[in-house]
C-alpha cells in the first residue's frame, strides 16, 4: 500500500477547501464595499456640511454623548456629523436627553439652514430648536 496515493486526495481537497475560503471572503469584501456605498462620503461636500451644523454646534455641550436621529438610509450622513461635531460623540439614537434630527428630505428642499439663525419650540416634555431644512436639535427636560 503506497501512502503518497492517500495524501493526494487529501492535498485536493485542503486547495479546494481553501479556494473556497477565499471566493468567500473576496465576495464578503465586495458585497460589504457595496454596501456601504463609499462614492457618497467621498463626493460630499464637507465644507457645506459643517456650515449646515454651524448654528447647532454653538448650542452643544463642549464634549459629552448626544444622539442622532435621520431618515438616511445610507450611513454616511451619520459619519459626516460626527466629523463635523467631533469631540462630541453621536450615538444613532434619539434615547440620549439631547439629540440632533436630521431629515435629508427637507435639507434638499431648502436652504434655510444655511442662514445661522433658528425657531425655538416649546413642548411639555422638550425644547426643540429647529435651524430650518430639517436640522433640529431636541433637549429634554428631563430623562
Amino acid at each position: 500500500m503506497d501512502l503518497r496515493r492517500l495524501n493526494q486526495p487529501r492535498a485536493i481537497v485542503t486547495n479546494l477547501g481553501l479556494a473556497v475560503v477565499i471566493s468567500a471572503a473576496v465576495y464578503s469584501s465586495l458585497r460589504t464595499l457595496e454596501l456601504s456605498n463609499l462614492s457618497i462620503v467621498e463626493s460630499a461636500n464637507v465644507p457645506l456640511y459643517e456650515k449646515r451644523f454651524e448654528g447647532l454646534r454653538k448650542l452643544l455641550p463642549q464634549h459629552g454623548v448626544i444622539g442622532y436621529t435621520s431618515d438616511e438610509p445610507n450611513p454616511a450622513g451619520y459619519y459626516l456629523a460626527n466629523y463635523t461635531l467631533s469631540p462630541i460623540l453621536l450615538k444613532q439614537s434619539d434615547g440620549p436627553r439631547i439629540f440632533i434630527v436630521n431629515r435629508t428630505r427637507d435639507a434638499i428642499t431648502s436652504n434655510a439652514a444655511y442662514a445661522g439663525g433658528y425657531t425655538v419650540r416649546r413642548n411639555p416634555d422638550a425644547t426643540l430648536y429647529d435651524f430650518g431644512g430639517g436640522l433640529m436639535l431636541v433637549e429634554r427636560d428631563s430623562q
